[in-house]
């Protein structure tokens, strides 16, 4: 399968300006406890809904492979090509899945397990929870606009309300999705300096 690539594409949110309530804000103005108790993660909606959303692009690495949002990440998961999964890695939003969503379409393809670099592994495995983590983690320490707007959700619910519930349906079901960022948000601590230095490398990509 052809897959086209992008090197970049324009930022739903970028570090300096965030949409909130349908308008434009400095990001430094918005402070945790103007949220309500639950916020629903969508591409389309407001700060910080929409930077939560797996399409947002962000550009960070597993294992060495560039991604450059979320989505790319996890729809190159259903191909065990590892040539084409840094293809699907490189893609954003609604082209990753489309993406994923051919590889899906293909002759033996198989909802129960997935594929990253020279490995496959049962969808339902710890060793799948466990690469998500490391994804998730590594997302959270190159990302810094995808970090500020989770560490702003603090002491709200996150849910995502279009996410499905069957691991044999989805790469990502909605509890995996919201468990991870609660993770992010309420216990994860990473190293500080290798977050700075990981942040600083990002604007490379």
């Amino acid at each position: 399968m052809q897959i086209n690539s992008v090197s970049s594409t324009q930022p739903l949110y970028s570090s300096k300006q965030i949409a909130f309530k349908g308008s434009i804000s400095p990001a430094k103005s918005i402070s945790s406890d103007v949220f309500e108790k639950v916020i629903d993660i969508d591409s389309r909606g407001v700060y910080p809904a929409g930077v939560l959303s797996n399409f947002t692009e962000s550009h960070f690495k597993v294992e060495g492979v560039r991604v450059n949002s979320m989505e790319g990440f996890l729809q190159a998961l259903k191909t065990s090509d590892v040539e084409e999964q840094k293809d699907v890695c490189k893609l954003v939003g609604i082209k990753a899945k489309r993406a994923g969503n051919k590889l899906k379409a293909r002759e033996g393809y198989d909802a129960s397990v997935v594929h990253w670099r020279n490995q496959s592994m049962p969808r339902t495995s710890k060793e799948y929870q466990s690469l998500l983590k490391k994804a998730y983690e590594s997302k959270y320490q190159y990302d810094s606009v995808f970090r500020k707007a989770l560490n702003l959700t603090k002491g709200s619910k996150l849910t995502h309300s279009i996410g499905k519930s069957s691991a044999l349906e989805t790469i990502l079901t909605e509890q995996e999705f919201v468990d991870m960022l609660h993770y992010l948000r309420d216990e994860y601590k990473p190293n500080k300096i290798k977050v700075l230095i990981r942040t600083l490398m990002s604007k490379f990509f």
